[in-house]
């Protein structure tokens, strides 16, 4: 794959010049000519009692994944007291509440269950605006390990709500019945342990274990990638199974083990270092405009040391001869903007399935006349609980079908018809047909259907699909709410997440407090709009008046095509997770535009609009293994 240009990056300092006493100096000319020939060695400049060592997946051990020291090397502990002096000196400054300075052989069992419980819901994200709220919210709802293996997933999702991500909610809740099962209440202190509990991949396994029990673990997550990938000068394909051996290998070598003189780093030296490398990618070493000048590994740092002799190429020695080159890297643009951006290397940009679902808000009020004023505060609003497993566990939803890829003509009938048919499957009493303008019953003792609305569509970003929601309201009348059917198919449609069996009618001011995922939460936003005015909807009506060729908007006609601008860190973040989640972004992160073409023997649709979003979410690392 051809190398992709970094965003030039701005240094707030004057570079100094080429720094020729680093160990990998001598292999400089070469790293920055054409084609970046170099040893493999020009990587591994850094010593350790622990290298070379075997990066760990699921607990079993693959082969060494670092090639042979170079000669002179670093010795770990100077890293490794560099690092650590810093973070013992801004460690406070974010105000975590989960970083406490505790000797873990003081603690008893209990205590050491409870510390790594914290560190474990710590873990579930790594923005610190997002993760302190919720982290001591979750405590204040589940204080022990015990208390939430006790609950059920409805009490989590409500306490999860407005993460995204919702599987990490039920996994959590898994993982606490794991231990509560078959660890008899203790956590194991161990990454090859913590590994069994179900929840915990390799990332949250080496981040407990060296945070809350000072266990020498290694733990990648994004940040420390980058700051691993910057500091050896590695750029290679990011996911590729060798890349992800060297960097889990080379973090191995660098933990300190709990026993070690180094003066800086406190009681539990594990721990301070990963959670310090993470703070260094967080603040420092970040993706764009790294503070270089403040970095405490600005001496080691490989890719500084390019960026300095790039700058200061008449101090440097020829190009030396080699006959062992490395065969893990991918050459990299040397341009005016070279700079350590450069790594690690950018992930490949992945296409996003564009899907498409019909949602169906069912409402219900009760007959005998008196219309809307009459029904205010009676009204109900049936949600239907999604499976135990997958997107969205055990979220409520409107009923909804996702519709067929071969369904090329999507139009509003089509949807209907596959409304009406998943409404039969919900409630015993059968319906009239959901037409566009529905007559009325005469009858009091039957259902009669008020008005079917077409809403238009909202569109909800995934980690690995874009789905676009179009919503049908419907209004029913009746002298009691339909019954609803308790049995559900066996064998039920891989498109239907709406089962029977688990549908409920609540109060119509219940629903924003409901167990809801985000799309949810934007068709009944658009939902209020459409009864009471659409000025109240914080978006802008996308798209004309109707009577152009092309419409933005649910649309009859041709499936609906979802057109992306998406930035760099955008398309990072959506190779973090291998999963499909829910994303929630702010409004200049991305913008989406719906193109469809609209069928002539149908009107134009409502336009669609796009409520307000929530900031997004950056997640830890474990998913990309699991």
């Amino acid at each position: 794959m051809a190398p992709k240009r970094a965003q030039a990056a701005s240094y707030s300092h004057t570079l100094p010049s080429a720094n020729l006493s680093h160990p990998s100096s001598s292999f400089l000319p070469g790293a920055l000519a054409a084609g970046r020939p170099h040893p493999p060695t020009y990587h591994t400049f850094i010593s350790s009692p622990f290298y070379p060592s075997t990066a760990s997946t699921k607990g079993k051990k693959a082969a060494p994944a670092l090639p042979s020291l170079a000669a002179n090397p670093i010795p770990v502990k100077v890293v490794q007291q560099k690092v650590l002096k810093w973070y013992d000196g801004v460690k406070e400054g974010r105000g975590m509440p989960w970083r406490k300075e505790v000797v873990i052989g003081e603690l008893s069992t209990t205590q050491k269950t409870q510390r790594g419980y914290e560190v474990w819901i710590m873990l579930q994200q790594t923005q610190v605006v997002t993760v302190i709220g919720y982290f001591e919210r979750w405590m204040q709802t589940f204080p022990t390990l015990a208390s939430l293996a006790v609950a059920d997933i409805e009490a989590v999702n409500a306490v999860w709500a407005g993460l995204g991500y919702y599987s990490r909610a039920s996994r959590l809740l898994a993982g606490a019945k794991t231990v509560m099962r078959d660890f008899k209440g203790i956590m194991p202190q161990t990454a090859v342990d913590l590994e069994k509990i179900d929840g915990i991949g390799p990332y949250s396994a080496g981040a407990i274990s060296s945070i809350a029990f000072s266990k020498r673990a290694a733990m990648v997550d994004g940040n420390v990638t980058r700051v691993l990938s910057r500091l050896t000068a590695h750029h290679a394909p990011p996911t590729a199974k060798a890349t992800t051996s060297f960097i889990w290998a080379l973090a191995d070598t660098l933990v300190p083990a709990p026993d070690s003189s180094i003066s800086s780093g406190g009681p539990n030296k594990p721990g301070s270092w990963n959670q310090g490398l993470m703070e260094l990618g967080a603040t420092v070493c970040t993706p764009k405009n790294p503070n270089c000048g403040e970095c405490p590994l600005s001496d080691e740092c490989l890719a500084y040391a390019e960026v300095r002799a790039f700058k200061s190429r008449k101090t440097l020695a020829p190009l030396v001869d080699l006959e062992d080159l490395c065969e893990l890297c991918e050459p990299v643009n040397i341009d005016a903007d070279y700079a350590v951006t450069q790594y690690p290397m950018a992930k490949e940009k992945k296409k996003l399935r564009e899907e498409e679902t019909a949602v169906c808000v069912l409402e219900w009020e009760p007959s005998g006349g008196g219309g809307a004023a009459a029904a205010k505060g009676k009204r109900k609003v049936l949600l239907v609980k999604r499976p135990e497993k997958g997107l969205l566990a055990g979220l409520f939803e409107f009923p909804a079908v996702d519709l067929p890829p071969s369904a090329d003509d999507s139009t509003p009938s089509f949807r209907r018809a596959q409304l009406s048919s998943l409404l039969s499957t919900l409630l015993t009493s059968p319906l009239p047909p959901l037409k566009p303008s529905p007559t009325p019953s005469s009858s009091s003792s039957t259902i009669s259907i008020l008005s079917t609305t077409d809403l238009g569509a909202i569109t909800q970003v995934y980690s690995h699909q874009t789905r676009l929601y179009h919503i049908l309201r419907v209004v029913l009348s009746s002298p009691s709410p339909p019954s609803l059917s308790t049995s559900s198919s066996t064998t039920p449609d891989k498109s239907l997440q709406s089962l029977a069996g688990r549908a409920k009618w609540i109060d119509e001011a219940d629903v924003k407090g409901s167990n809801i995922g985000g799309a949810v939460g934007k068709v009944w936003e658009v939902r209020q709009s459409g009864k009471s005015g659409l000025g109240k909807l914080s978006g802008k009506p996308r798209g004309g008046d109707g009577n152009a060729k092309k419409a933005v908007g649910a649309g009859a006609g041709k499936r609906a095509k979802v057109v992306e601008k998406r930035t760099k860190e955008d398309d990072d973040f959506l190779a973090e997770s291998d999963e499909e989640i829910e994303i929630e972004r702010s409004p200049r992160r991305r913008k989406k535009v719906v193109v469809v073409e609209v069928a002539k023997e149908e009107s134009p649709p409502p336009p669609v609009y796009a409520p307000r979003k929530k900031p997004r979410i950056v997640i830890s690392d474990d998913d990309d293994e699991e």
